[in-house]
């Protein structure tokens, strides 16, 4: 199977380097291209190969969130992994959306085995999908919940201080 192909979009290059020189020691991905500004990397993704694009939210000549909306629209097959040390908690709204569905289950023999319950007992089934700019989806976790030990809780409503 061929590598996979990344580009590399962070402003800083200490980022950059670190992040091509982890990746390169895999041998099913290959770093194409490493790019300071949002223009670079729009520039890039045109003219090289790319299946995923590491894309910093901080750049210097235009936001991320920019980059990631056009990016999107011209280059639709390229998935997107957002990577960014912003404080602000706001980006992730923009970016990503969740979705949880809860129900009640009995344990198959093979999940039994794994939380050392008996086949059949009762259990919490949780599948959360994660979804970005234009209901992407880029996370599908499923989970099971002895509920003889433990305790969930979900809350609903905007967080103190976000705006929506």
């Amino acid at each position: 199977m061929p590598a996979l192909s990344v580009i590399i979009a962070d402003d800083h290059q200490l980022i950059r380097a670190g992040l091509s020189t982890l990746l390169e020691t895999q041998t099913d991905l290959k770093v194409t291209a490493q790019c300071r500004t949002g223009r670079e990397t729009l520039a890039a993704l045109g003219s090289q190969p790319c299946h995923v694009l590491l894309l910093d939210l901080s750049l210097p000549d235009m936001s991320g969130l920019d980059v990631l909306k056009t990016a999107r629209t011209r280059f639709p097959s390229v998935a997107v992994l957002v990577v960014s040390g912003f404080p602000e908690r706001q980006f992730g709204i923009n970016v990503l959306r969740t979705l949880e569905r809860l129900r009640a289950a009995a344990a198959a023999e093979d999940i039994a085995s794994l939380l050392a319950v008996p086949a059949g007992a009762p259990l919490l089934a949780v599948r959360r999908l994660a979804l970005t700019y234009r209901e992407r989806p880029v996370e599908l976790r499923v989970s099971h919940v002895n509920t003889a030990h433990h305790e969930y809780e979900n809350s609903f409503g905007k967080a103190e201080g976000l705006v929506a």
